[in-house]
């Protein structure tokens, strides 16, 4: 049910994604100052907001070790450059991870499960793109688990806005020249009602793929455990079974005993 629902997600972030790109270099060819500006960090001197999903229940095997280890070398990373940080949990795992930690929570998701909407996520989203376009963070962070295909998945931890990763393709290879497109009201505005968008489905994109990871781990996790149960029920019945056989080999050595006294006798 969840992958029935990722698919035309995935689609659909696509369409976005390629949208942002050609604004993102139409921005950079025209050089406009205004729409410049909302691509750049709002103000540098801000802490990084960081958007942790976990698992919102147990029995999951290793799938939160994974996402914690990507936090602490996140964290690790931006302390060196002086860059504090500001953290938006998803699931109950990640928020106890971080209230052990003794870790401020901006803002906590625990109210869902794999049947969650938009609707349900629009204060998180909401919340997001307020404390960003406010200048009240330097950079958006999401750390969740990326579902590649059949059981494979990897722990992401990468940019919520794509502007970084545009800059750095643009850098390594020679920016394509975008066609003259004409935009209502102007660049800057749709840039500006394009950000929203984007924070708001990829934060979704990612909650479906990190429910799909975690039903996957979870299905994993129980079958090896089924196994492990099976092997050890078959290793168990062949103990008792060498326990009877031996019991009943000293009864008829100790009868094969008394008879051959009796004879003597």
């Amino acid at each position: 049910r969840v992958m029935r629902r990722l698919e035309p997600s995935k689609a659909y972030h696509n369409e976005l994604m390629d949208m942002a790109e050609e604004l993102f270099f139409l921005v950079n060819q025209e050089e406009d100052e205004k729409a410049l500006g909302l691509l750049t960090q709002p103000n540098k001197n801000k802490p990084a907001g960081v958007l942790l999903i976990c698992s919102n229940q147990g029995l999951c095997a290793g799938f939160n070790l994974g996402l914690y280890h990507a936090l602490e070398k996140l964290e690790s990373s931006l302390k060196e450059q002086g860059i504090g940080l500001r953290f938006y949990a998803v699931g109950k795992k990640a928020v106890h991870y971080l209230d052990r930690r003794e870790l401020p929570i901006e803002y906590k998701l625990l109210k869902f499960n794999d049947k969650f909407t938009y609707d349900e996520i629009e204060d998180l989203s909401c919340r997001l793109k307020k404390d960003y376009q406010d200048g009240r963070l330097s950079e958006l962070y999401m750390i969740y688990t990326h579902y590649a295909a059949g059981a494979t998945y990897e722990v992401v931890q990468e940019p919520l806005l794509p502007w970084k990763r545009l800059s750095r393709k643009m850098e390594k290879e020679k920016p394509p020249n975008v066609r003259p497109t004409l935009c209502q009201p102007n660049v800057a505005g749709l840039i500006q009602s394009l950000i929203p968008e984007i924070i708001r489905n990829r934060t979704y994109k990612a909650l479906l793929e990190s429910m799909l990871c975690e039903h996957i781990i979870r299905r994993i996790a129980m079958k090896q455990a089924t196994d492990a149960a099976d092997d050890m029920i078959d290793e168990l019945r062949g103990m008792y079974h060498n326990i009877r056989k031996a019991r009943i080999t000293q009864e008829v050595n100790e009868m094969m005993g008394t008879v051959l006294a009796l004879q003597k006798d």
